[in-house]
């Protein structure tokens, strides 16, 4: 099973950190579990870098991922001593749910 697909059971997604400000909020909390490979929202495809919604990875976050093992199936961003990398393997993925706009009247 693959790290989207328990997101999705769950309800939600993998986390998409598109947004620097989100990014560095996430990457500081995820810091505290830096002994742990956390898989994120994105992916590498050639040597460009994208997240799950379609946006292109900026520089800065390029800049930090290390490429891992080349594989026939698709490697997300994880996050694992304060580096980013491509990876299957994680002990844990990081999910994001939408938050619903219906009022209760």
């Amino acid at each position: 099973m693959t790290a989207k697909r328990i997101c999705e059971l769950l309800g939600g997604s993998l986390a998409i950190l598109d947004r620097k400000e989100v990014r560095e909020h996430v990457l500081q909390k995820l810091s505290d579990y830096k002994k742990h490979r956390t898989l994120l929202g994105g992916y590498r495809q050639g040597n460009s870098w994208y997240w799950l919604n379609g946006s292109a990875a900026e520089a800065p976050l390029k800049e930090r991922i290390q490429q891992g093992v080349p594989t026939a199936n698709l490697n997300y961003i994880s996050y694992h001593n304060n580096i980013l990398f491509d990876s299957q393997r994680g002990c844990m993925v990081l999910c994001e749910w939408r938050i619903s706009s219906a009022s209760s009247h």
